[in-house]
């Protein structure tokens, strides 16, 4: 028996090891736990700060294209009109050509006449000096007139030609000013489509420099999502190894308290059969001696008859006969004569196991009274009756450790659930924090704020309005409910069939920034 009691002590020792040991190991997991969710959260971090420069690069993308669109526009104008003036300048040379060739094609013709009035004259002039001076009045009054009307036409054709030249002297200058012109339109022109160029190459450089950014930040998002993903299954993994160990090693230990307690009944069976057969074989004897006593001694061993002591078999067997029938010691005064006074030391140890098990133990305390209730348990001279109440008593207070510490891990599993609710609310404020604290850097800009906002309001389709949802997104570091909400609304959902509502159901996004 006594065999059985070591190992069953052992088992329970082997079991508060195991218990231990799985505490310890659920402390390790819970840390294990902790940390990976920081690393997590530090990961999402991450990621929405890798996204907020996407969009950051995606609006520096778009105002670059809006002042190239500009730039392009503005030099085309700039280059058609210079085209127009370059146009109307050279139809304008063209015209001075040709007057300047009529003015040339004039004044041949005027030298060629002149040419021929003066051969005209000379000859004239020839005849005149031939003529006698006898010749008749007439002749030399129609020679003086056709002299004076010569000299006439060539003051005329010479004053003519003066007007030709000085004309021809300002068409040659005017030339040379519209070639001058000309010729700096044509170099304004080509500068400007060098700056176009320039911007061209620019515009081009900037496309490619935020593509590589763009397919950068594509491939770190991709491996931190590939890392995120992996942690969370390695985490997944092993929280689930470690929960069906759990679970294994509960159960081998449920095993073993039920073997533990069928042994506990059995062994208890067993000893009531023998005490039953040992008391209906030794009470004749203990009457006989009993009544042969005339009165009642001093001390309740001594017999007067044989002059020497009542076996205390008698008496441990009738005190196991009582503790089968009622199940408790009471703490009533015995008197001489009921059974041997070595049994009185299980009655207040039953007591203190009564007052044991209606208080609540600590789990510290709880653990450490397997010393106490070892320490507590005789080695010699111990009654089968007493032994039987000890191995009660253990079953009892190991059914009390057991329902006390199924109470403590379940009230400890409630704690970790509230501790986790708790926690997720903490991580909901934080980022809701963290959003203020990013939204207030967008505070500055309440001009485009508005014209965004003014935008959505008045657009009517939905490809438009959802494609400004990113833009006040990253304007209002919105949550994703609200990005959802806004989604709906931006596609005509149902939250736009409320009528006089309009906007005011979800101004509250946007009001964290004042």
């Amino acid at each position: 028996m006594e065999q059985r009691i070591q190992s069953e002590e052992a088992r329970s020792k082997e079991v508060k090891d195991q218990l231990n040991a799985s505490r310890a190991r659920l402390l390790e997991v819970e840390t294990i736990a902790f940390k990976r969710e920081a690393s997590l959260s530090e990961l999402v971090l991450q990621i929405e700060e890798h996204k907020d420069k996407n969009e950051n690069l995606v609006l520096q993308l778009s105002e670059l294209a809006t002042e190239k669109q500009r730039l392009v526009e503005s030099g085309q104008n700039q280059q058609d009109s210079l085209t127009r003036q370059v146009r109307v300048l050279e139809e304008h040379v063209s015209e001075l050509k040709e007057s300047l060739a009529e003015r040339e094609a004039e004044l041949r013709d005027l030298r060629s006449e002149f040419g021929s009035y003066k051969v005209r004259a000379q000859s004239v002039l020839r005849q005149k000096a031939r003529l006698d001076d006898g010749s008749s009045s007439f002749i030399q009054e129609d020679h003086l007139e056709e002299m004076a009307l010569l000299k006439q036409t060539a003051e005329i054709l010479r004053s003519k030609l003066e007007d030709t030249s000085s004309k021809l002297q300002t068409l040659s200058v005017e030339n040379s000013a519209v070639q001058e012109d000309r010729a700096r339109v044509l170099q304004r022109c080509q500068e400007m489509l060098d700056t176009v160029q320039d911007l061209r190459n620019q515009n081009a450089q900037l496309h490619a420099q935020l593509e590589d950014s763009t397919i950068a930040h594509r491939e770190a998002l991709r491996s931190q999502k590939l890392q995120a993903d992996t942690l969370n299954q390695c985490y997944k993994q092993q929280l689930k190894e470690l929960e069906e160990k759990l679970q294994m090693e509960t159960s081998t230990l449920m095993k073993q308290l039920q073997n533990v307690k069928e042994q506990l009944h059995g062994t208890h069976k067993h000893s009531s059969i023998v005490g039953e057969v040992i008391g209906h074989v030794i009470q004749p004897i203990d009457s006989n001696m009993v009544l042969s006593t005339p009165s009642k001694h001093a001390s309740p061993h001594w017999n007067s008859s044989t002059e020497g002591f009542i076996p205390v078999q008698s008496a441990v067997v009738m005190s196991q006969q009582d503790l089968e029938n009622k199940l408790e010691i009471t703490l009533l005064k015995r008197e001489e004569g009921e059974g041997s006074e070595s049994i009185d030391s299980a009655s207040p140890h039953l007591s203190a196991s009564q007052e044991h098990r209606t208080e609540l133990i600590p789990l510290d305390k709880l653990l450490s009274s397997q010393s106490d209730d070892d320490n507590s348990v005789p080695t010699v001279n111990i009654s089968p009756g007493a032994e039987l109440g000890q191995i009660k008593e253990q079953l009892v207070v190991s059914e009390c450790r057991i329902r006390h510490l199924t109470g403590l891990l379940s009230e400890a599993e409630r704690d970790l659930a509230k501790l986790t609710q708790q926690n997720q609310v903490l991580k909901e404020e934080i980022r809701r924090q963290q959003r203020s604290v990013e939204r207030e850097q967008h505070a500055q800009n309440f001009e485009y704020l508005k014209n965004v906002i003014l935008k959505f309001v008045t657009l009517q389709g939905g490809d438009e309005r959802t494609r400004l949802v990113p833009v006040l997104n990253t304007i209002l570091k919105l949550s994703p409910e609200e990005t959802n909400q806004l989604n709906i609304i931006a596609k005509g959902g149902p939250d736009l069939q409320g009528g006089g509502r309009g906007w005011g159901s979800y101004l509250h996004l946007w009001a964290g920034t004042h």
